[in-house]
């Protein structure tokens, strides 16, 4: 029995296929709002799903292939602890609080804090920072969904060929393979930008501190 091509046009087609028979939209309608209603009940833990799906992909690039998987978690503290950046950061935000250590605080320290202290400091350069944390959630949500897609393709392919015993098309192994590599490289674009924007963070804190410190130097003498 032929079963044809499993990609998105052909998906496409069959939902097209199922309106001109009932004569509604309501079909196609009722998809789009469930797809809606799913990602924005997903969406408060898109990243934490993003970062667990992508955190084999930090055994890829070079700088981060000697960590442990386990330990690459964000703000990624031990990979950026031999940094000597972190450090001031880390005494920066211990001097300021008269808190030590600094990881009694809530959140995720020293970075949580020194992004608040870094809207004190610099709106701009905390705009920065906010552009590059929009970025990141923008690649994790393209990745979640190039997982997906991947998933649901592989499932259906395999599906198929069990059921019919029908060896898949070309075009449907083109865009298994498309989909797969699009996951790959999204999964280490995440990585790589989740890491610029922490370490942007810190460096735009220490900019933000000395210019502060310059600023009011001239004042004292």
């Amino acid at each position: 029995m032929e079963t044809g091509s499993t990609t998105p046009k052909s998906a496409w087609l069959r939902i097209v296929a199922v309106q001109n028979d009932g004569g509604t939209w309501l079909g196609p309608l009722a998809i789009v709002f469930a797809a809606l209603v799913i990602g924005y009940s997903l969406k408060p833990l898109s990243m934490q799903i993003a970062q667990q799906l992508s955190k084999y992909a930090f055994k890829i690039p070079r700088r981060t292939r000697s960590f442990e998987i386990r330990d690459m978690v964000f703000p990624f503290d031990a990979f950026f602890s031999s940094k000597e950046y972190h450090s001031k950061v880390t005494s920066l935000m211990t001097r300021l609080l008269s808190l030590d250590p600094v990881s009694d605080l809530p959140g995720k320290v020293p970075f949580s804090s020194s992004k608040r202290y870094l809207r004190l400091l610099s709106p701009m350069l905390w705009e920065e920072s906010e552009r590059m944390e929009a970025e990141v959630r923008m690649i994790g949500g393209l990745f979640l969904a190039s997982v997906y897609a991947s998933v649901l393709s592989l499932t259906v392919v395999v599906s198929d060929a069990l059921r019919f015993r029908d060896v898949p098309s070309l075009e449907t192994c083109v865009w298994l393979f498309t989909v797969f590599f699009v996951t790959l490289v999204l999964g280490i674009g995440f990585n790589r930008n989740r890491l610029h924007e922490v370490e942007y963070t810190y460096m735009n804190v220490l900019l933000a501190e000395g210019h502060r410190i310059e600023a009011i130097a001239p004042e004292k003498n």
